[in-house]
Formats: C-alpha cells, sequence, structure tokens
C-alpha cells in the first residue's frame, strides 16, 4: 500500500471519479502512484531522467495506462487551463526563481477545474537553504495563503520541521531544520 502526502491522503476521496490530475515534481512518485491505482488518470512531470525511469518501470509493471510521464522542467511543461481536478507541487516551487516560481503558480490557479483542489508543499523564507539562494522561490509568511485568496483555503501551515538529512546530497547530509509552507486550496465550483 502506497502512503501519499498527507494533504492528498485528506482530500483525495473529495475529487471527481477518473479525473484529470497533475503531480508536478513527482519525486519518488509515490503520490503519482496512489493516485493512478484510485483510478485517476495522471501526468506526472519531474527534471530526473533517473525518477522518470523508474516511475515508467513502476507503472508498466503495475499496468497504470492512465498515468503520463513527462520528463522535463515544470516550468516547461505545458499546463492546460481548467483541466485538471488536483494539481499537486511537493517540495518543488523552491528549486525554481522567484519569479518563475510565481509565474507557475499563476498557471496552476488557472489550471484547475471549477472545485479542484491545489496541494503545495514549499519552503519559507525561514529555510536555512533561502541564505544559499535566495534567488529562488522561497515564500513570506502569509505569502501562500495571500496567492491563493480567491480560493477557499481547505489548510494551511507554517512551521520549522527537523530533518534527519539527505544522504547523497551535498550540504544537506546532516541533520537540518527547514522552513516549510503548506496549503490545501480549492476552486470554486461556480
Amino acid at each position: 500500500m502506497i502512503t501519499p502526502n498527507k494533504n492528498l491522503q485528506i482530500i483525495w476521496s473529495h475529487l471527481p471519479k477518473n479525473s484529470e490530475v497533475l503531480d508536478l515534481g513527482f519525486g519518488a512518485g509515490r503520490d503519482s502512484l496512489f493516485l493512478a491505482e484510485k483510478g485517476f488518470n495522471v501526468t506526472a512531470v519531474d527534471i530526473s531522467p533517473e525518477r522518470c525511469e523508474e516511475l515508467s518501470k513502476i507503472v508498466s509493471r503495475e499496468g497504470l495506462q492512465n498515468t503520463q510521464i513527462h520528463c522535463q522542467n515544470i516550468k516547461d511543461f505545458e499546463i492546460k487551463k481548467e483541466k485538471y481536478s488536483l494539481i499537486n507541487a511537493i517540495n518543488v516551487i523552491q528549486f525554481l526563481e522567484k519569479s518563475s516560481g510565481l509565474e507557475m503558480i499563476g498557471k496552476i490557479k488557472e489550471s484547475i477545474a471549477k472545485g479542484g483542489y491545489v496541494i503545495i508543499n514549499s519552503f519559507t523564507k525561514q529555510d536555512p537553504a533561502f541564505l544559499k539562494r535566495p534567488q529562488n522561490c522561497f515564500f513570506e509568511k502569509d505569502e501562500m495563503k495571500n496567492l491563493f485568496s480567491d480560493f477557499e483555503i481547505v489548510s494551511y501551515e507554517e512551521k520549522i520541521v527537523d530533518d534527519s538529512g539527505h544522504p547523497g546530497a551535498k550540504g544537506y547530509e546532516e541533520p537540518h531544520q527547514h522552513g516549510i509552507v503548506s496549503i490545501v486550496a480549492k476552486r470554486s465550483a461556480n
């Protein structure tokens, strides 16, 4: 049994059956696989050829023909307007420059079908990486909430979390902290 991100666990059952979902920066692919197994039509996008190949193998082995994988930068992926009942962007927007990250959020908002959901987890300026990459899209206090002020905010959280470290990630191998923002927002059905 695949365990998706905690926000996805809460809202997936509210999505229309067999609807279109988009997973931006799918990483290990657990959210994409969870949604595909639940019968949604999944479009999964990630820049890593290794991650794309791994997910492709699992999708093929499991016969998940409702999954399309695109190996490219999320900012270059053409997101169709009002198409998706869910757009999931977990820990990916902070890797874009600030202007590209804000542009991506604009595209995400335009691409959600009426009554659809957005899940975004990203980093705040409280994150130590902000000092190393201040040009990237790190968020001010309440900035993400304000960006979605025209949506219903289902849940919103900003906090500091402990991270046990990332083996092989230069400069992040030791335990450290992250400043995170997490939002679930719903577009009006009208």
